[in-house]
């Protein structure tokens, strides 16, 4: 049989949470053949240890990639350069290196319902949220236990949050690797995809947890961002632009929508480099902001809500 999925992991100094990650993969029960494109970035941690050891148990399984010198700072995209063309599965699933799924039937269920419904672009699940040492943290991403499908103007909307995470992904190979790169946003990878998932289909979200997020992963970019303010304020000021190009390139079919990620990274800009009372001259922006927060503070108090009966009701996910 031919391989069905291609797993795409990416691997940098994730050591103490690789095994977690990679026996993940190993204990998954599928009735059809998938294979796991592993890159290691380089680590210095014995990360790449981890993975030979994985590759000589499990030879047919794991397909690793490993780099001499660090390719993220060169600036290459790692997956769409190293990773996607050498993916031989028809579907692609996605999980960094600190991640990990949480249940063993997680890409048979995702292979069952794509190959069933052929105009659906991706699936997706819900993640639960753990911290450094593996522990549960009381939340969940999503929440909802019952089955449904995202539109690209859900997704657009949600700015990547609350609805599902990357370590949840299973789309078809078009939708990951010959993403057009006006769908591109600027050092972010996850949700470019889940936009053109939308666009060019529907995303179907399966109400179950099967993997789980490692929140604040010291190593992680966004943590290495928040520290950098500088930083952070022209990387906020690129994605501004690139869902304007997106809106542009989409026709302004989803004007509306795409108002809420640009106004975040409006406040985010204002907040940290102009002064909130700049605002005050730019009232389409005020607008903007203005709404936008309006938005996600009640999709937060939504989602805190549907977590804690989700928790009361199951007890914590974690494995």
């Amino acid at each position: 049989m031919e391989v069905l999925v291609s797993v795409s992991c990416l691997v940098f100094n994730h050591a103490p949470y690789l095994r977690k990650t990679l026996d993940g993969f190993v204990n998954q029960k599928t009735n059809f053949p998938f294979e796991v494109i592993i890159h290691d970035d380089a680590s210095t941690d014995g990360s790449s240890d981890i993975i030979r050891e994985y590759c000589e148990k499990y030879p047919t399984l794991f397909r690793p990639i490993f780099q001499t010198e660090n390719q993220y700072r060169k600036g290459l995209k790692i997956p769409k350069t190293f990773v996607y063309p050498i993916a031989r599965g028809k579907y692609i699933a996605i999980c960094e290196g600190d991640d990990y799924w949480n249940d063993e039937n997680k890409l048979q269920l995702q292979a069952d319902y794509m190959e069933a419904h052929p105009d659906c672009s991706m699936c997706v699940h819900d993640t639960a949220f753990i911290d450094n040492d593996g522990n549960f943290m009381g939340s969940y991403l999503n929440g909802h236990r019952k089955d449904r499908d995202y539109s690209a103007h859900d997704i657009i909307r949600a700015d990547g949050g609350g609805l599902f995470q990357t370590s949840s992904y299973f789309a078809r190979r078009h939708i990951i690797a010959e993403r057009p790169e006006t769908f591109d946003i600027t050092k972010i990878g996850d949700l470019p995809i889940a936009i053109y998932a939308g666009v060019a289909g529907y995303v179907h979200y399966i109400g179950r947890v099967m993997s789980c997020y490692r929140v604040g992963h010291t190593n992680s970019w966004c943590s290495r961002l928040d520290s950098n303010v500088d930083a952070l304020v022209r990387q906020r000021q690129a994605e501004y632009e690139d869902f304007t190009r997106m809106d542009q390139q989409t026709g302004y079919r989803y004007t509306k929508a795409f108002a809420i990620p640009r106004g975040l990274r409006l406040s985010i800009i204002y907040r940290k480099k102009l002064g909130v009372l700049k605002l005050l001259t730019h009232p389409k922006h005020l607008v903007m902001v203005v709404r936008t927060h309006s938005h996600t503070i009640c999709r937060r108090i939504r989602r805190l809500v549907l977590s804690k009966l989700r928790i009361k009701a199951e007890g914590s996910p974690v494995k």
